[in-house]
Order: C-alpha cells, then structure tokens, then sequence
C-alpha cells in the first residue's frame, strides 16, 4: 500500500511539473515582412523571409532560428541558442548570449571592443561595457557544427570595434579641460 501511494505522489509531482512547464513554454514564428520586438520570454522563435526579429531588454529566449533573408537584432536580454540558416543576417550590439551557429551563407556583425577567439569561443566587451563570452561557431547547410579548426573564426562573423562609453566621457572631459584652461 505504501508503495502505491509513493507512486501516485511520484505520477503527480510529474505531471504537475510537466504541465508548469508547457504553461511557460512559447513557439512563436515571424515570417514576410514583419517585425517581432521581444520583451518577455519565448522559448522558441523562427523568423522567415524578411522578417525582423528584435532582442530587447527584460526578454528571455531559448532558441533563435532565422532563414531566408531574416534579420535578427540583438540589443540587450538573453538567448541561449542564435542560429542563422540561408542568406539571414544578425547584428549584435549586447546580449547574454549562449551559443551563435552561422550558416555557410548567413553572415553576423559584431559591436564591441576587446575581441579574443579562441577554441570556438568569443569573448570581448559589447559596446555597453558589458563583458560577453560565448561559443562561435560556423554550421553547414545540413547543420553540421564545424568546430575544425577551432581557432579560425567563421569568417562570415564581423567584428566592429565600437569606443567604451567611459572613454569618450574621459576623452570629452579632457577636450572641456582643455578648452577651460586654454581661456583661463
């Protein structure tokens, strides 16, 4: 009899974790021309053709998958898993971001400053200040992950060194310093 209860106690903590978990998880696709500005959570996001998908601050996503010509902007929140499929393009600007796949034909611009690749990871400063490291990794058309040579950095990434925003205050303060001294 103990046993029984046991097991019923175990099928309803299952169920009831299995059911809190489809409450939370979204699948939310974006296609045409659209834009999807995301500010809360979605599990999985799928852009296609020329659609635009926004990462904004306060928002929480596990997987992104563009294809076609998509876009993805990634300006603040978290993402597990970026993964550009066919011609699509992505723009990083600041993110927590946990892996980045690119397609032989995608292409990605980074912003930042400080950049390091080494054994399949990036690591740098976004142009925020914020620290980032994550795996960058090319995938081919069957999305087969391409970790050879490993410290190669698929070249369809780009790197755009963007100032910190406490040099340009230091570097302004200075030239106010200056300017100040100069009248004086």
């Amino acid at each position: 009899m103990k046993e029984t209860v046991k097991t019923k106690i175990r099928a309803t903590a299952f169920l009831g974790v299995l059911l809190s978990s489809q409450a939370f998880s979204s699948t939310v696709t974006v296609s045409g021309t659209d834009i999807l500005n995301i500010n809360g959570t979605d599990s999985f996001v799928s852009s296609y053709n020329s659609s635009t998908v926004n990462l904004l601050s306060s928002s929480y996503v596990s997987y992104l998958d563009t294809y076609d010509t998509s876009t993805a902007n990634l300006y603040d929140g978290t993402l597990s898993w970026l993964t550009l499929h066919g011609n699509s393009s992505a723009s990083l600007y600041s993110s927590n971001l946990s892996w980045l796949l690119v397609g032989t034909n995608a292409t990605v611009n980074i912003y930042g400053s400080n950049f390091n690749y080494s054994g399949g990871i990036l690591s740098g400063t976004w142009a925020s200040g914020t620290s980032f490291s994550f795996w960058a990794l090319s995938t081919s058309d069957n999305d087969q992950i391409n970790i050879m040579p490993s410290n190669i950095m698929p070249s369809n990434i780009t790197l755009n060194s963007v100032p910190l925003p406490p040099s340009i205050l230091l570097f302004a303060s200075s030239l106010v310093a200056l300017n100040f001294r100069r009248k004086s």
